[in-house]
């Protein structure tokens, strides 16, 4: 998506998590002879043709590697070979790379060390000295990082937005307005399922770290789909925060309504791409910021830091319309937000309520310190 002059058009390509089979291993898939680029607006691409396209190109089926490699897919999907061939024409210069995940699972990216004929694919949940209920050992020791994805997208030196739906990575504890996630010596002993949050799911227990003695909550079942169960997209979670920050995820575990909402959310988040910008270093107070937005003319408005709200949050959508949720879950009014850097992801700064409708792909957001 992009353009100097705003988001005029748009292209999308559909991966599966199979990153082994020759046919698919990150390269765009289609049903029988659709594109597999989808491209809009063009003079053969009408709207309506566009949405058949979609829908029928993104039923890609549940068969393949039971090895689910999202990340591995992923990286795949943007580098050569497939960059050059299968994919060739995706990446465009000024367009923003917007990236949507879509799983049950979590991420099973391996070294290849991981012997997937003899073991089953639970072993990316179990670490090293663990055995999975059929025996196996666990391979979490063999799991790629995280982080080498988050450094591989940052690469590409783009303007990038990161969304999932997936199983919960983070919840909020019984009776507490505070969102994050239950750690093992609270309330996760993997003995014992863990607690129910306030929106009435039940969730697992499951190792993060190698080290046997990380957990947390995570995942879904028993949403408002009573049939849709989900395992906690950590690792998912991990990049998204590196490239997006914090609350860039809807549960897979909502209904057909959840999912139209999650898809919403997605696009505000592209568009809100250009209302926000990422730092260079941490200031050592926010009160140290100067937050500028700059039109096309070259003039500089002066934007003041947002106060939060009563409302509690973990997603924009629990705001007021245009506000966003902040890194300490609440909602904020008019003007800049900071979001210092969580895991992997660098510090920024989001602009929220009527300053963010200021912010426009013609414009620029700029950040200065300011010192005494």
């Amino acid at each position: 998506m992009g353009g100097k002059e705003g988001i005029k058009d748009f292209q999308i390509g559909i991966i599966t998590s199979d990153a082994d089979a020759p046919n698919e291993s990150g390269q765009f898939q289609a049903k029988g002879k659709n594109p597999k680029l989808l491209r809009f607006p063009t003079k053969e691409m009408a709207l309506p043709k566009l949405l058949n396209y979609f829908v029928a190109n993104v039923i890609v089926g549940s068969l393949g590697s039971t090895y689910e490699k999202h990340l591995e897919a992923m990286q795949k999907s943007l580098s050569p070979p497939a960059i050059n061939k299968a994919n060739k024409g995706f990446l465009r210069k000024d367009a923003i790379l917007a990236l949507f995940f879509l799983t049950e699972e979590d991420d099973c990216s391996h070294n290849g060390k991981v012997k997937e004929e003899q073991l089953s694919p639970t072993v990316c949940r179990i670490p090293k000295g663990q055995t999975a209920e059929d025996g196996s050992p666990g391979q979490m020791h063999n799991l790629i990082p995280p982080k080498t994805f988050i450094t591989f997208l940052r690469s590409l030196q783009r303007r990038m937005v990161a969304y999932g739906l997936i199983g919960d990575p983070e919840i909020r504890r019984e009776g507490s307005q505070k969102w994050g996630v239950i750690e093992q010596d609270k309330s996760c002993p993997l003995t014992k399922p863990c607690a129910k949050s306030t929106l009435d799911k039940k969730y697992r227990c499951i190792f993060t770290s190698t080290d046997k003695i990380t957990s947390k909550c995570g995942g879904c079942t028993d949403g408002k789909d009573r049939s849709a169960s989900a395992f906690p997209g950590f690792r998912i979670h991990e990049v998204i925060k590196g490239i997006s920050g914090r609350h860039q995820w809807s549960s897979s575990c909502e209904d057909s309504e959840g999912y139209e909402k999650a898809l919403i959310e997605f696009a505000h988040q592209i568009q809100s791409r250009f209302s926000q910008v990422l730092l260079s270093k941490v200031p050592s107070s926010p009160k140290d910021l100067q937050v500028y937005i700059i039109d096309k003319l070259g003039k500089k408005t002066s934007i003041s830091q947002a106060q939060a709200t009563q409302e509690r949050c973990v997603h924009n959508s629990h705001c007021a319309p245009y506000q966003i949720c902040g890194p300490k879950s609440q909602c904020h009014g008019n003007g800049w937000v900071y979001f210092p850097p969580e895991g992997h992801s660098r510090p920024r700064i989001k602009l929220s309520g009527a300053s963010r409708q200021l912010a426009q792909p013609e414009t620029t957001l700029q950040a200065a310190y300011f010192t005494k």
